[in-house]
């Protein structure tokens, strides 16, 4: 599974800040930060690696560490289907 849900992330955290954070471990396709109605953070992104592997990887790695003064927390995630 190529994509992780990041969760407990600090609101200042940005797209940006997460690619540069996982492209650590591997090439990040694509960050998705959830946002609120209001647009300020909702503290979760969805995040896809070009590879399998990098996505384990994370998880490995950065499940449990801190970033921007929160712990993450880092699992694997399966895009909903629709129907």
């Amino acid at each position: 599974m190529k994509t992780v849900l990041v969760s407990n992330l600090s609101p200042v955290a940005t797209e940006d800040d997460l690619a540069k954070l996982l492209e650590l471990v591997g090439a990040v396709r694509v960050v998705r930060l959830a946002r609120r109605p209001d647009g300020s953070s909702g503290c979760c992104a969805v995040v896809e690696f070009e590879l399998d592997n990098h996505a384990k990887i994370a998880r490995e790695v950065f499940d449990g560490r801190e970033h921007l003064g929160h712990i993450l927390s880092l699992r694997a995630y399966a895009r909903p289907s629709a129907g």
